[in-house]
C-alpha cells in the first residue's frame, strides 16, 4: 500500500526538481501544520548533512529528550526518511499523512520531495516532540524544508555538487545554503574555509554565526580528541568508527548552543553508537568490502584518505554507479591511480550514467555491466582475502547491495 502511494506521488508533478516554495507553502498553510511547536534544527550542506543529525539525534535522545528527524534519500525504504525517538514509523501513520495531503492539495501540484516534506512536518505536528531535526535536501533557500522557521540553523560544509541548481562556485553555492538563516537565530557552520556569500547572507539577515576555527574548534590525537570554544572544553573524547571527526565536531557545536542541559555523558554516546548504514559501512575485513554513497569530489577526497588507513596488501576493486549530474569523471580520475578492477554498472534511473558512458573514463582494468546484481556478484566472487571491494556512487548503487545483503547472508565467501 504505501509503494502505491510512492509511486503516486512520485508523478503527479511534471518537474521531478522544482525548486519553489510557492505550492508547499499553500498547501502547508491549508494543513495549519506551522509554526511547528517543537525546537526546529535545518541542516544544510554538500557532505555529512546525515550522519550529523543521527549524532545529535542520539545525543538528544539519551538525555530523554524526544526527537524527529526528517532526512533523504533513503537506502532501501522510505520509512528511513522519518525517525520518532530513534525508530521508523508504522506504515499506517505514513498512508494516512499522505491521504490527507493529497486531500488538502486539490489541484496543486506537488514534487515528490515536497509531498514527502510535507508528510514528515505533518507527521512531527501529531507528536508532542521537544526537537525536530529538518534535513535539506538540495541547497536551502528554495529547499521544501525552508518553509519552517528553524530556531538554529547548520553548515556542515561547502564544496562543488548540485552546480545546475546552485550555482558554478563554492561562494554561489554557500549563498543558496545560507538561504536558511533566520533573524537571531544561531547559525552552526563547519567548513574550514567559509566563503564571503555565508558573512554576507548571515549579516542581511541578521543570524548569528558560530563557526568553526574562530568561534569553535577541534583539536586531534591518534586515540582521542578534543572540542572546545571560547568558553567550554571537553577533553578525551572518543574517536568515532565510521563519522568524521568534524562533522562530530559540528554536532557538539550545535549541542552546546540548544536550550537543554546536555551532559558529557549522553555526548560521549552519540559518539560512540552512532553510525548510518552505506557510509564507509564495512561490512567485511576479509576481504574488506565497503560501501559508501559518496557522489561528490569532497566525498571521494574522504574516502581516498579512509582508504589510505586500511592495511591493504591486495588489490581495490570499485563498483560504481552513480547520476549523470555528478562530476562523475572527475570521481573517476581521483580514483583511477588507485583502482585496479572497475565494474561499471547502469542504474534504474533516468538520470544514470550507463555503464558504457563509464567505462571510456575508467582505466584499462574496467568491466561493464547492464545491473547492479550482476556487477556485485561478479566482482565479489572475483576478489581474494586480501583484496578490498568497495560499491560507491549513489544511495541507489549502495541501497541496491543492502538489500542483497539482508536477503541473502551467505553471499560473502
Amino acid at each position: 500500500m504505501i509503494n502505491n502511494w510512492l509511486n503516486y506521488i512520485s508523478n503527479i508533478h511534471y518537474k521531478e526538481i522544482d525548486l519553489t516554495l510557492d505550492r508547499i507553502s499553500f498547501v502547508a498553510d491549508k494543513l495549519n501544520i506551522l509554526p511547528l511547536s517543537s525546537f526546529v534544527i535545518t541542516i544544510s550542506g554538500t557532505n555529512g548533512k546525515g550522519t550529523t543529525c543521527r549524532l545529535i539525534e542520539l545525543m538528544l535522545l539519551h538525555r530523554g529528550i524526544s526527537v524527529g528527524v526528517y532526512n533523504s534519500p533513503h537506502l532501501i525504504n522510505y520509512k528511513e526518511r522519518i525517525r520518532i525517538n530513534g525508530r521508523e514509523i508504522d506504515n499506517l501513520i505514513h498512508i494516512k499523512s499522505f491521504n490527507i495531503i493529497n486531500y488538502v492539495r486539490k489541484l496543486t501540484s506537488l514534487s515528490y520531495f515536497e509531498f514527502t516534506t510535507l508528510s514528515a512536518l505533518y507527521i512531527f505536528s501529531q507528536f508532542k516532540l521537544d526537537v525536530v531535526i529538518l534535513e535539506v535536501g538540495l541547497g536551502g533557500r528554495l529547499d521544501a524544508t525552508n518553509i519552517v522557521n528553524a530556531d538554529l540553523t547548520i553548515i556542515t560544509n561547502i564544496d562543488l555538487d548540485h552546480t545546475k541548481f546552485l550555482g558554478f562556485t563554492r561562494n554561489d553555492i554557500a549563498k543558496e545554503k545560507s538561504g536558511i538563516f533566520r533573524f537571531n537565530k544561531v547559525a552552526v557552520v563547519g567548513d574550514d574555509n567559509i566563503p564571503i556569500s555565508i558573512y554576507e547572507v548571515a549579516d542581511t539577515v541578521g543570524a548569528i554565526l558560530y563557526n568553526y576555527k574562530y568561534d569553535w574548534w577541534l583539536t586531534n590525537n591518534n586515540n582521542y580528541w578534543c572540542w572546545q570554544d571560547h568558553n567550554t572544553k571537553l577533553n578525551n573524547l572518543p574517536i568515532p568508527k565510521n563519522i568524521p571527526i568534524k562533522n562530530a565536531a559540528v554536532a557538539i557545536a550545535v549541542i552546546n548552543k540548544l536550550p537543554f542541559i546536555i551532559t558529557r555523558e549522553n555526548i560521549y554516546y552519540g559518539l560512540v553508537n552512532a553510525w548510518l548504514p552505506g557510509r564507509f559501512n564495512i561490512i567485511s575485513t576479509n576481504p574488506y568490502i565497503i560501501l559508501d554513497v559518496a557522489h561528490n569530489f569532497h566525498a571521494i577526497k574522504y574516502l581516498v584518505n579512509l582508504l589510505k588507513k586500511l592495511p591493504i596488501l591486495g588489490k581495490i576493486h570499485v563498483l560504481i554507479g552513480i547520476f549523470r549530474d555528478k562530476d562523475f569523471i572527475k570521481i573517476i580520475n581521483i580514483l583511477n591511480p588507485l583502482v585496479d578492477t572497475w565494474y561499471c554498472t547502469n542504474i534504474e534511473h533516468h538520470r544514470a550514467v550507463s555503464n558504457i558512458d563509464l567505462i571510456k573514463y575508467t582505466n584499462i582494468n574496467s568491466l561493464s555491466f547492464n545491473n547492479i546484481n550482476d556487477a556485485w556478484f561478479y566482482m565479489i566472487n572475483s576478489i581474494n582475502c586480501n583484496d578490498v571491494a568497495i560499491v560507491l556512487g549513489s544511495f541507489i548503487t549502495v541501497g541496491n547491495i543492502l538489500k542483497i545483503i539482508n536477503n541473502k547472508k551467505d553471499i560473502l565467501r
